[in-house]
């Protein structure tokens, strides 16, 4: 069921970006969403560990932990973080999480 929902957090980021987060270029952009899709896995399933979060986004564990490391930083002062990440969570919890009964 994990990866299921792994794939549909990274549509709905995918959607919302504008851009495949699944890609190897390091683009501001993508490392955010990148962080937000690692953050909302981490929300959904806070078991999950870091490589199960990292493997659909063909990142490594090193990654994840950088994500989690910036991401409370960034959702408090970049508005870019903060849009992203609250348009995905509305998007998550009405459609995937609601449906799945997670939590």
């Amino acid at each position: 069921m994990e990866k299921e929902i792994q794939e549909q957090i990274i549509d709905v980021i995918e959607r919302l970006h504008g851009d495949k987060i699944t890609t190897k270029n390091r683009k501001r952009e993508n490392v955010t969403a990148r962080a937000v899709y690692a953050k909302l896995c981490k929300d959904i399933f806070p078991y999950l560990s870091l490589d199960k979060i990292a493997k659909p986004i063909n990142r490594d564990h090193a990654t994840i932990i950088h994500a989690f490391k910036m991401i409370d930083n960034h959702l408090k002062n970049d508005n870019q973080y903060i849009n992203l990440y609250k348009k995905a969570s509305v998007i998550i919890n009405k459609d995937i999480v609601a449906t799945q009964n997670i939590k």
